[in-house]
């Protein structure tokens, strides 16, 4: 049987298939398509979470430390940040050759102050500006003039503007409006240079200094020069006043620059810009002018509780607006501390300040630790009695916690610390404050160690430090606390004695008697200067373990926690013990149990002869 095939019809079957082949494909290719615009369109309109704005720029400001490295900063100003100036008034005086007085306007980031300049000033600036380019294209074979001709040269020809050069008088009417436009523009061509803008000679006629623009002293204030000379603690008497007019003829004043700030006023020393004094607005702060008031032409006077300052401006019209200006200043910025608050303090009732107290030396001391591990400016400390070996954190591993080992690590990354100590009268008290002061002051020049009174040179006799405050970066502080000492640490269950971590042979010079050892008791602290050399050495005895060093500082022991895991290895890790200052040895986690056990049962049967010895001298 023949079947015959009709390839006309067969090739009509396969272009359909074909063709619905195709439209089947490009149905899929359509919908992928679509399918793929979609989850474009969803991921780059509907998905917020994957749009997110861009960071916050910074604002640019000059950090707090800078006040103890004045000399080291390379600008006074923000950097990135221009000046705008503008002379919004001016008042007219009696004065013939220079008669008018131009209020200007400045303006940098979010700092804004008014200066008044007469046009003398102006002259003497142009003439100091000019005077400086001029020795700039001096070829000295130094290498500061080498930079300075290069820098001529990156700048190249410099188009000056027009500057006044006839005096003010001849200006009247519309004339003076147009003095004002040369030299608001004169001003603002030599802020717009760098090579000027950094002038000694224009930060002065700004009235700026490196601690102008510093949040964290508040705002621009008041900046003037001034004349003073030394002394200046007595208080202003008629016989004072005396002797303040012989000295204004005889004396030899010296040249400073006033710098006022919200909630005080110091003085710099012009050349090294470093700050000679400070005085806080509280409530005696006053400050008056004038002859009858000083007993010196010119004369400046501002006083609070703790000192009179005596200055001279340069003009009896310049004395009386500083002094007018403090007086204004303390009491719309310091009020809160020129007002007399409740129970006489300094400072005035604060709500909503969050708090928190501590009962026992242990949480305080941890606190205080981390606090200070926070730190990045400033550390201040004050004490009756401070040991440098304390450990804060305990039990410890290393010497991480130890108080001088903290304090040099936030020295090294450059955070400064201040430190006061009671300056005891060493015949009845011993607490070693020099020993202290010489340990911390030798270890980094950012730690400054204070100790008062001096009661040899007439200072107070019976009365001492007993602040103890921990301040960090002004922002966090921990006041009516215990001394960073030995025989401070203590937690809940007050134990009666301080068992160290590390014990030595008995030797009457070892004894350590503090409240928290009894008389008799013949160990040492941990934190001995030689406890690296018994580290080291247990270290090199045993290459893959660790030693275990727990307590010190006068740190309380848990015999159940002498034995320290790493991860899930519990093997027993040798525990240093020097048995005296050449020998040193090794012990088990077993031993070290004994030596504990039997360590309780000595110092019990101490306890109990100190108190059958007391028992019997009391009979």
């Amino acid at each position: 049987m023949e079947i015959e095939i009709d390839d006309k019809n067969n090739d009509d079957d396969e272009s359909k298939m074909n063709m619905s082949k195709n439209k089947k494909k490009n149905r899929g290719v359509k919908k992928k398509k679509n399918n793929h615009e979609k989850s474009k369109l969803s991921k780059d309109y509907t998905d917020v979470s994957s749009i997110r704005p861009p960071p916050p720029k910074q604002r640019p400001r000059i950090p707090y430390q800078t006040i103890f490295i004045p000399d080291k900063i390379d600008s006074v100003y923000l950097d990135d940040l221009p000046i705008d100036a503008k002379i919004i008034n001016y008042e007219e005086t009696s004065f013939i050759f220079s008669p008018y007085i131009y209020h200007i306007e400045l303006n940098h980031g979010h700092f804004n102050w008014i200066i008044k300049r007469r046009f003398n000033q102006f002259r003497q600036l142009h003439n100091q500006i000019r005077l400086f380019y001029t020795k700039l294209a001096i070829p000295l074979p130094t290498q500061n003039s080498r930079q300075n001709r290069k820098i001529l040269e990156r700048m190249g020809e410099i188009e000056w503007p027009k500057f006044p050069v006839l005096p003010e008088m001849f200006y009247i009417g519309d004339g003076i409006s147009r003095r004002i436009k040369i030299l608001e523009d004169y001003l603002r061509f030599l802020l717009g240079h760098s090579l000027f803008r950094h002038h000694p000679s224009l930060q002065t006629f700004l009235a700026i200094s490196p601690y102008s623009f510093i949040d964290e002293l508040g705002l621009k204030g008041e900046e003037v020069f001034v004349k003073k000379r030394a002394g200046g603690f007595r208080s202003a008497t008629y016989c004072v006043r005396i002797e303040n007019f012989f000295t204004d003829l005889t004396g030899h004043w010296r040249k400073r620059w006033l710098v006022v700030k919200d909630t005080c006023l110091f003085y710099l020393e012009p050349k090294d810009k470093k700050i000679r004094y400070v005085m806080l607005f509280d409530p005696d702060f006053y400050a008056d002018a004038g002859i009858k008031e000083t007993g010196i032409t010119f004369g400046l006077r501002i006083r609070n509780m703790s000192r009179q300052l005596v200055m001279k401006c340069f003009s009896a019209k310049s004395a009386k607006e500083v002094a007018d200006y403090l007086n204004e200043h303390s009491r719309i910025y310091a009020k809160d501390f020129v007002q007399r608050n409740r129970f006489g303090s300094f400072v005035p009732v604060r709500k909503s300040i969050y708090s928190q107290w501590f009962v026992d030396g242990c949480a305080y001391f941890e606190a205080v630790s981390q606090a200070m591990e926070m730190a990045k400016e400033e550390i201040f400390i004050t004490d009756w009695w401070l040991s440098p070996e304390i450990y804060l954190q305990r039990p410890s591993l290393g010497f991480d916690w130890r108080l001088d080992r903290l304090l040099l690590k936030k020295a090294c990354s450059g955070v400064r610390i201040f430190i006061l100590l009671y300056k005891e009268m060493e015949i009845g008290i011993s607490i070693s404050s020099i020993y202290t002061k010489r340990t911390l002051m030798k270890m980094h020049e950012n730690i400054a160690v204070l100790r008062h009174p001096d009661a040899v040179r007439g200072g107070p006799l019976l009365w001492s430090h007993h602040e103890k405050l921990v301040i960090i970066d002004q922002q966090v502080a921990f006041v009516g606390g215990i001394d960073l000492c030995f025989g401070r640490w203590d937690n809940f269950e007050h134990r009666l004695i301080d068992q160290g971590g590390i014990f030595f042979k008995a030797q009457q010079h070892d004894l350590i008697r503090n409240s928290t050892r009894p008389n008799g008791l013949m160990y040492r602290s941990i934190s001995q200067p030689f406890l690296a050399d018994a580290i080291a050495a247990a270290d090199d005895s045993s290459p893959t373990k660790e030693a275990v060093v727990s307590g010190g500082g006068g740190g309380k022991i848990r015999k159940k926690r002498n034995v320290n895991t790493i991860g899930d290895d519990k093997q027993e890790l040798p525990i240093v013990r020097v048995i005296d200052d050449d020998s040193i040895e090794t012990r088990s986690v077993a031993d070290v149990e004994e030596i504990l056990i039997e360590n309780d049962t000595n110092q019990q049967k101490l306890i109990d002869h100190h108190q059958q010895h007391r028992h019997h001298q009391q009979k």
